[in-house]
């Protein structure tokens, strides 16, 4: 019994050490691929509602996906995994460009209600 104790406490010092230690939340490359889509869709769904704080923890998460993540498993995956890769963060950068775009004609509806204001007061 003793020995069956000691067998159950090391197999579980190595799986903690194994799940515990590792830097990789991604155990497998398919993992890997299918969050970066999760997200991906995530941002698809919500992008109209993010304000520039959302944006930038959504940024954060990117850069971890499409960068620290990416180098992990950039050696495993197959060109078409590359491709899929690279689909995914130009559909992110649409996202993010439509945002910009949000923004730049908000500021340009200010700029316009300014300028008409400005305009209906030298007129009197």
């Amino acid at each position: 019994m003793k020995n069956f104790n000691l067998i159950l406490i090391i197999i579980s010092g190595i799986i903690m050490n194994l799940t515990c230690c590792n830097n990789n939340p991604f155990v497998t490359k398919k993992q890997y691929l299918s969050r970066f889509e999760n997200f991906v869709n995530m941002v698809e769904m919500n992008y109209t509602t993010y304000d520039d704080s959302a944006w930038a923890n959504v940024g954060k998460e990117f850069n971890e996906l499409s960068e620290t993540q990416y180098k992990i498993f950039e050696k495993e995956l197959s060109s078409d995994e590359h491709l899929e890769v690279d689909k995914m963060t130009g559909r992110y950068y649409s996202y993010v460009a439509l945002y910009e775009a949000k923004q730049v004609q908000k500021k340009l509806k200010h700029v316009c209600n300014q300028a008409e204001e400005f305009f209906n007061n030298i007129s009197k």
